[in-house]
């Protein structure tokens, strides 16, 4: 579970928008232009904790649909 509550409230929205994680930033973060949210979301998919949340979520949902 992310500490920080943007992370995570864009881990939420990246699944929301169909792993589209400029539009899942967009969502989490107001009044950003779309190339600002590509770049800043590419940045956030390489963050350590953040990208662990994103894998840890995907394990649950396979788990799930076996």
């Amino acid at each position: 579970m992310l500490k920080n509550k943007r992370h995570a409230e864009f881990v939420n929205n990246y699944f929301f928008h169909n792993f589209n994680a400029t539009r899942a930033y967009m969502a989490t973060y107001d009044e950003v232009d779309e190339s600002t949210a590509a770049s800043n979301a590419s940045r956030l998919l390489r963050n350590d904790k953040v990208a662990q949340e994103i894998k840890e979520r995907f394990e649950a949902r396979a788990m799930k649909a076996d």
